[in-house]
Formats: C-alpha cells, structure tokens, sequence
C-alpha cells in the first residue's frame, strides 16, 4: 500500500535512463565509424603514396586487392590490374625467363600457411624494364586477408649498382675482358661441378704474342 503513486515516478526514471543510454550508445557508434572512416582515410592516404605495390594473391588465381601504388610501378591502370588474373599477369607483365620461378615461388607461398619468403625478379613497366624484390606472406588463415600479400618494392638502382661492382671485381678496367678472379672463380665453379658428378675438366692455355 502507498507504493502506487511510485510507480509513474519509477517508470518514468527508468524510460529516461534508457534513453540516454540509447543516446549515449548512438554518440559513441557514431564516434568509432567516424574513427574508422578517419583511420581507413589514412591508411589509404600511405598506401597511395608509398613507393611499395602491395597485392593480395587469392587461392583461386585472382587478385583480390591491388594498391594505387601498383600503376606507378607497371604502369598500367589499377582496375585492369585487378581485373587481370595472376597467371595471365605474370605471362603478361614478368620476364620470360623468370616467370616460371615467380609462379613457382607463388604456388609454394599458397600451400604453406603463415609462409614468408622473398624473390627478385624483372617486370615490365612501360617501354623498359624493372628489377622488383616481391616479399611474399601467407596470410590465408587471416578472415580479412584470405590470401597472400605481395609486396613489391623497386629494386633497379640497387640491381645496377651490384652489377656495376661485380662487373669492376671481375673484369679488366681497360679492356673489359674477364679478369684473374673471374678466371678463378669459373674454375672453382667447375672443379666443384666434376667433383659432383663424378666428370673431368680441362683449362686451356692460348698465349697471344705481344699482347700486354
């Protein structure tokens, strides 16, 4: 008894605390979509000027995700690339001599999970060509990923750089003929090689008179 004149005071307190729950709740939604938004902006934002191409490499052959970057480092527009499948890409886009190492390294990448590998190799961009290191993750098991991630990084000026010191530590400055080193590491190459397979080798002399 008395307790009826409580009740409209109750159920009104109740009603008013839940809807600034509600409210509440609907403000700190709205907050973290705003948060998300924002932080997918800026994840877009590096990814568009990183000089890196990041591709995501599908079980089934296809690319899932390509970033802007891609079209900077082949040259071609980034919805062709995403339309394009791997296979036909990398008969398309990578030297012939490497295309079957990269699609080998691709297939073992694909059947070792959380696998993490890296390969270099030349893809064509535009008239020329580029040497690229592809880093490689298996990330299949991953439910946002659900494949492997490429990343491919422009590796030219290294390339050439390393070609040029091999070039002066194994060739005469002069003539650019082959020098002594080069002479003994062929020899070791194939004094090792007959060694392996059971087989002889042979080191012809020809001297050239007056020739300094």
């Amino acid at each position: 008894p008395g307790l009826e004149n409580s009740v409209f005071f109750v159920t009104a307190t109740c009603v008013l605390a839940g809807e600034c729950v509600a409210w509440l709740t609907a403000r700190l939604h709205g907050v973290q979509r705003r948060l998300r938004e924002h932080d997918e902006r800026r994840f877009q934002a590096l990814l568009a000027a990183s000089s890196d191409a990041m591709l995501v490499v599908t079980a089934d052959g296809r690319f899932s995700y390509a970033s802007p970057s891609v079209t900077r480092l082949l040259r071609i527009p980034l919805d062709q690339v995403r339309s394009l499948p791997v296979a036909e890409g990398i008969d398309r886009y990578v030297r012939a001599d490497d295309a079957a190492r990269v699609r080998d390294w691709l297939e073992d990448m694909l059947r070792r999970p959380g696998a993490e590998e890296t390969v270099r190799f030349q893809v064509q961009a535009g008239a020329g060509w580029r040497d690229v290191e592809g880093i490689g993750r298996n990330l299949c098991d991953d439910d946002d990923v659900q494949g492997v991630l490429v990343t491919l990084r422009d590796v030219s000026e290294r390339t050439n750089l390393e070609r040029a010191l091999t070039e002066q530590a194994f060739s005469d400055q002069l003539t650019g003929l082959p020098n002594r080193a080069l002479l003994q590491d062929r020899t070791e190459q194939v004094l090792r090689a007959a060694a392996r397979h059971g087989g002889t080798s042979a080191l012809l002399l020809i001297d050239l008179d007056r020739f300094k």
